[in-house]
């Protein structure tokens, strides 16, 4: 059991249905897993899975220095799964607008949990930095196109150091960069490739396991139980 945050070098390449399905996979196997929404364009988690955002992380935000690990607790919401979701931000702004101080808060109260799973977005806010440092390992998700490569490389340089590891994603048809080239444009490992699915991409908006290949073996590779 461990803390790890899915951090996406582009959007759209299935950063929150990655992270929801890591989610899924532990609950599964009997963790009790804390799921957390930092998506700043409002597609993460809380609205995957239709979590209601009558308290959210701009609740949080706008406490500022007061905000304690009890504030927190409230914002907790227990899915049908039984995974704990905290919920990401009605704003955007919500996301951007922490200081050092209070991210640091939320990282320190997330990391008191056993397992859990970030859903981070780009990974370029200050909660999303204050969660990956207190993290066991970062996941980033990189498109296997020329494009993709060059926006993982720069959103490596976000993880300073921390163990991660990199799931390429693709298309069903299009531009496929050798997993070696987007390796060393990136700096680190490749453990899998999670072709699209829309199929398992359903399974887990309906907050059903996925199995089998693709985005099932990514997981597996990632936590290390092929």
């Amino acid at each position: 059991m461990s803390g790890v945050v899915v951090i996406g070098a582009a959007g759209g390449c299935g950063t929150t249905t990655f992270a929801c399905a890591l989610a899924l996979a532990r609950r599964r196997s009997g963790e009790q897993v804390l799921l957390v929404d930092l998506d700043p364009h409002g597609g993460g988690p809380t609205a995957l899975w239709g979590v209601p955002l009558t308290r959210s992380l701009d609740d949080a935000c706008a406490l500022g220095s007061e905000l304690d690990p009890d504030h927190l607790t409230h914002l907790i919401h227990r899915h049908a799964t039984g995974i704990d979701v905290m919920a990401g931000a009605r704003e955007p702004l919500a996301l951007s607008g922490w200081s050092t101080q209070a991210a640091e808060v939320v990282a320190d109260y997330v990391a008191s949990h056993a397992s859990w799973v970030v859903d981070a977005g780009r990974g370029d806010t200050a909660l999303a930095r204050a969660l990956l440092r207190a993290a066991d390992m970062a996941v980033l998700l990189a498109p296997r196109t020329g494009h993709g490569a060059r926006r993982a490389s720069h959103a490596a340089q976000i993880m300073q150091g921390k163990p991660a590891v990199v799931v390429a994603t693709e298309l069903p048809a299009g531009e496929r960069v050798p997993l070696r080239a987007l390796e060393r444009a990136v700096g680190l490992e490749v453990v899998a490739t999670a072709p699209r699915d829309d199929r398992a991409a359903a399974k887990v908006a309906d907050a059903h396991p996925v199995r089998g290949r693709g985005l099932a073996r990514a997981i597996a590779m990632v936590e290390g139980r092929p």
